[in-house]
């Protein structure tokens, strides 16, 4: 590529990042072009009061899988609106051959995007990191357990050194079970690295419980960061726009450097590998880091309504995820299970839950978003007349970027790393229960 044409394309790039609200450190809601961020963000340019409840409900598809992008947001859209730009057009018409590059330069935005909208976890009120700490704290969960016997598993008896990565640490939900598995020598000799944006959180909660449960403070390494600095550090992926003149993120990512080929285990829980934008540089990234005969262990939701937003129910009765002793495991049971946990995590009575698995169950294709919103009126009465509090801010439909199980584990295969086990160990045909849609992974280099 020549001179004048990289020149060219850098300049597309920085324009393209500006319209898509990824140039800097403002919020996207007032970085981006408003129809862009429309597309993107439904309601957010209303803000939480006018816009409740939907604004809690409905936010940044930049999140999605990239696989599904496409099928919440309107790309061509996207960039018809971009070409609209004077400067941009004007790029386009001098040098023919960027033509393209647009498509990728605007999917690399998207990625950009949401690398910006996971960030709102870093300063995320108080109220409501306390809520979802309390909540973690009360009800153990029992694929966390599972977690933690995989490790045990992994580990043996023996007490010697060993590295974990816990991705997504928050609270330490998901760490602290794998280290109660363990033996107190062993325990003194694992070396524990976390991983998580929220510093307060991690550093308040899991870093103290860890101690308390006899790991030395010197095995205990923090990366107060997003997951995705560590594929930046190996050159996976490019930094994005909005951090490109800040040195914040450097000595976070130097630790990454020092995780090559050293982790016996990468352990994670509850949405925190789901949250990547394109999970074959994540599990290429996570690959880096296992030595040979180290293993992925990972527990997920997944649920199909984040691969289209109108699902063809009839299909997914018909489609099995997993056969158990207590039957098949269908995509509708994933589905309707996971929604039923949406309307409660929502707020509303049962009677709402109820009305929605009926129309879902007499529906040959179903939108839920579109469903929410021409409910919305209905719901909130019901919810008020229940006695039944507001959502959380922020809360809701945030960033569920949720893959079913055998997506992650084609793309492990993908990789060359060796399937262990694919499961979803607590589910029950039939029954909405959240047991439906969490998985468990364990892959090993």
């Amino acid at each position: 590529m020549g001179l004048f044409k990289r020149m060219a394309k850098k300049k597309l790039e920085k324009r393209i990042a500006r319209h898509m609200g990824t140039l800097d450190r403002r919020p996207l809601e007032e970085s981006s072009h408003p129809e862009i961020q429309e597309l993107f963000h439904p309601h957010s340019l209303i803000g939480p009061k006018k816009g409740y409840p939907l604004y809690q409900m409905f936010h940044d598809f930049s999140k999605m899988p990239v696989t599904s992008i496409r099928n919440f947001v309107d790309l061509k859209k996207v960039e018809e609106i971009l070409r609209r730009d004077k400067i941009i057009s004007k790029l386009l018409r001098k040098h023919p051959s960027l033509e393209q590059e647009m498509e990728d330069t605007i999917l690399s935005a998207v990625f950009e995007r949401g690398v910006k909208a996971s960030n709102y976890w870093k300063a995320a009120p108080k109220s409501y990191i306390d809520a979802i700490v309390k909540a973690a704290g009360e009800k153990p969960n029992p694929m966390n357990e599972l977690v933690g016997r995989k490790v045990k598993a992994l580990f043996g008896e023996k007490a010697k050194p060993r590295t974990i990565v816990d991705i997504g640490t928050f609270s330490g939900g998901t760490i602290l079970k794998a280290i109660e598995q363990l033996s107190m020598e062993q325990r003194k000799v694992t070396k524990i690295y976390l991983v998580d944006v929220n510093e307060d959180v991690v550093n308040n909660h899991a870093v103290p419980a860890l101690k308390r449960l006899g790991v030395p403070e010197k095995n205990i390494i923090t990366i107060l960061t997003g997951f995705y600095n560590a594929s930046i550090e190996y050159k996976y992926i490019k930094k994005p726009f909005h951090e490109r003149n800040s040195w914040k993120e450097k000595s976070s990512r130097k630790k990454f450097r020092e995780l090559i080929d050293r982790a016996d285990a990468v352990i994670g829980g509850a949405a925190t590998i789901n949250f990547a934008h394109d999970s074959e540089i994540t599990l290429k990234t996570i690959k880096k880091m296992i030595k040979e005969g180290g293993q992925l262990i990972l527990w997920e939701w997944g649920s199909p309504e984040v691969r289209e937003k109108k699902v063809n129910i009839e299909r997914m009765k018909k489609t099995v995820l997993y056969e158990n002793p207590k039957g098949k495991i269908t995509e509708f049971d994933a589905y309707a299970s996971f929604l039923s946990f949406w309307m409660k995590f929502f707020n509303y009575p049962e009677i709402a839950t109820e009305k929605l698995i009926q129309e879902i169950n007499s529906s040959k294709e179903f939108d839920f978003l579109e469903w929410i919103e021409k409910k919305v009126d209905w719901l909130e009465k019901l919810r008020i007349e229940s006695g039944k509090p507001r959502l959380a801010d922020p809360a809701g439909y945030r960033n569920r970027a949720y893959r079913l199980g055998r997506e992650l584990i084609e793309e492990s295969k993908k990789q060359g790393l060796k399937v262990i086990e694919h499961s979803y160990p607590l589910a029950e045909p039939g029954k909405l229960s959240t047991g439906n849609v969490n998985y468990m992974i364990v892959v090993e280099k």
